[in-house]
Order: structure tokens, then C-alpha cells, then sequence
């Protein structure tokens, strides 16, 4: 449900079409009952999104920063504002989110503010990418979000692990001065596609000359 309700943009869609989308791709009991409680229960939807999403606009001291950067990076941002389509008012914005502009060290400190602090909890890329842009914008911000999660120590130290550990070889105990053939294994692979009347291979290794 997050990659097609909540990380579409700034805007959620509809109710219906939440629906329609998830019920081309995917189908379990009581689907159209748990998708329309999903979306009645979406806090950007209803207008009562967490405290961690609208402080950045009484932080003073980064709106501040981002004027200022608009400020020394304005021609940069009158170009895009053909390329981009964004638009000056009070502040450079882009479908009602701040602009920033090619600044890597406010981005940073964006991403610090709503990724690294305690209260946020280390998102993952999605969650971290939709509480950005819901206040902010610059082109290619998804890649950028993207390669800034994925190089956070804290997230990569927590991360779970997805995939099954591989069992450690073992390897069998020989002695220095085993003979050849004192010490041999077999082992049988079965199972294999028939060829002929075979179906399996037997493997035999000496030890004493491995």
C-alpha cells in the first residue's frame, strides 16, 4: 500500500483510485474493506500528519537557510523555473514545497533534521523520501534521498537481514601423515535430471591427497 498511496508525491490519490490500483495488481480476502480503512487512516489525507512532519516549518533557523541559499543560487533557479516549472512567490516553490537549490550542505542538514535525529527514527529510503517532499523539492531528490539512506551507518547497522545464512563449510579433520586412501569420503548427489537409466552421482575423495 506505501509505494501506491503514500509515495506518489505531495498529493495522495483519491480513495477510488488507491482502489483501483491496488486491485489491478493484487487480490486478497477483504481487499477493497482493508484498503478503504488504509486510506481513511492515512494522516497526510486527513490533515493530522505527525509532529516530525510539519516542524520544519516553525524551524525558523533552516527556513532561514533555504532563503538564503534561494537568494545566492537565483539565477540558477530562474532557469529552472522554465526546466522545472517551479514558480517565485514569497519563496521559490514547486507545487506549494520550498525549492532548494544545488546546495549539498543544506541538503544534508534537510535530511539530518528529518532521517538522523532521535525523534525520527531512522526511516527507511520511502518513509525518509515522503517526509521530505512534503515540504521540499529539488530535481532528483529521490536518487539523492536514496544514496543518503543507503550510506547511514546507523540504518546499515540495524538493518535486518532478508537473506538466509549460508552454513560455514566444514572441513574434515586429517592428519599430517595420513597415506593415500587411509582416509576417503563418499557422498551421493541424487535427485538429478534422468540420463539413461542414472539419476545420481556418487563422489568419492581421498583425503589423504587433498
Amino acid at each position: 500500500m506505501f509505494h501506491i498511496h503514500d509515495v506518489v508525491g505531495p498529493k495522495h490519490p483519491s480513495k477510488t483510485n488507491t482502489l483501483r490500483q491496488t486491485l489491478q495488481s493484487y487480490w486478497w480476502p477483504d481487499a477493497e474493506e482493508w484498503v478503504v480503512k488504509y486510506v481513511d487512516n492515512c494522516e497526510q489525507c486527513r490533515g493530522t500528519l505527525p509532529t516530525i512532519r510539519t516542524t520544519l516549518h516553525a524551524n525558523p533557523s533552516l527556513q532561514s537557510k533555504v532563503q538564503d541559499a534561494q537568494k545566492s543560487h537565483r539565477t540558477t533557479l530562474k532557469e529552472w523555473k522554465s526546466t522545472h516549472s517551479i514558480e517565485e512567490l514569497d519563496d521559490w516553490v514547486k507545487e506549494r514545497r520550498l525549492v532548494i537549490p544545488p546546495d549539498e550542505r543544506l541538503k544534508r542538514e534537510i535530511l539530518q533534521t528529518l532521517h538522523d535525529v532521535p525523534t525520527a527514527g531512522h526511516p527507511g529510503q520511502d518513509e525518509t523520501f515522503t517526509q521530505v517532499s512534503q515540504v521540499y523539492w529539488w530535481p532528483g531528490m529521490r536518487t539523492w534521498i536514496t544514496d543518503y539512506v543507503a550510506g547511514c551507518a546507523i540504518c546499515q547497522q540495524n538493518k535486518n537481514v532478508t537473506h538466509r545464512k549460508r552454513t560455514p563449510l566444514y572441513r574434515i579433520p586429517t592428519s599430517e601423515s595420513i597415506l593415500p586412501f587411509q582416509q576417503t569420503a563418499l557422498d551421493l548427489i541424487t535427485g538429478l535430471p534422468p540420463n539413461g537409466p542414472y539419476d545420481s552421482i556418487l563422489t568419492i575423495v581421498d583425503h589423504g591427497c587433498s
